[in-house]
């Protein structure tokens, strides 16, 4: 349902370590945005789709009492030389916040609200565009809250989804 994998675990109180991990690779393609053939972008003097930007994508979370924490590594790499921003949006349960947005060349990043109705955070990251190859990485830690009284529960993980990426693999 919707391109997410349910999983259920039941492991022993003594249990210090989980781990999962995907070894092939998941490959989302989007369409691009429509825009019109030989639409030329006044600001650059291009035409938009003959940029390609693909993200490679990896993500750990670490379990404690009442908190889900997420290290993501997004790699973006763009068919054009330099990115001057990216975005990106955070699926997870309500309580889902980003607490830190870091990469070389990064000049700032803002977070939007938490949105409820599609339980998502958007995120855009602006870069130093004189300092930018074709590629750069960023580093997104969040955090959502857990039931830590609960016996037993469903954790929903947090996930990233990239805006404007004809492929995002690895998450």
């Amino acid at each position: 349902d919707g391109g997410c994998a349910r999983i259920s675990v039941i492991l022993p109180l003594t249990s210090t370590k989980f781990e999962i991990r995907w070894l092939d690779i998941v490959e989302a393609a989007k369409e691009k945005k429509k825009v019109d053939p030989g639409a030329i972008d006044e600001a650059t003097g291009k035409d938009p789709s003959d940029e390609l930007l693909t993200v490679s994508h990896d993500v750990m979370h670490s379990v404690e009492d009442g908190v889900v924490r997420s290290t993501n590594v997004l790699k973006f790499e763009t068919s054009e030389s330099g990115l001057n921003s990216v975005e990106f949006v955070v699926h997870g349960p309500k309580g889902t916040r980003v607490t830190s947005v870091s990469g070389y060349s990064l000049s700032r990043w803002n977070a939007g609200a938490y949105n409820a109705t599609t339980s998502s955070i958007p995120v855009r990251a602006l870069f130093k565009s004189s300092n930018l190859d074709s590629s750069v990485t960023l580093h997104v830690h969040t955090e959502s809250d857990t039931d830590a009284a609960a016996k037993t529960q469903t954790l929903e993980l947090p996930r990233i989804e990239c805006v404007g990426a004809l492929r995002h693999s690895g998450h």
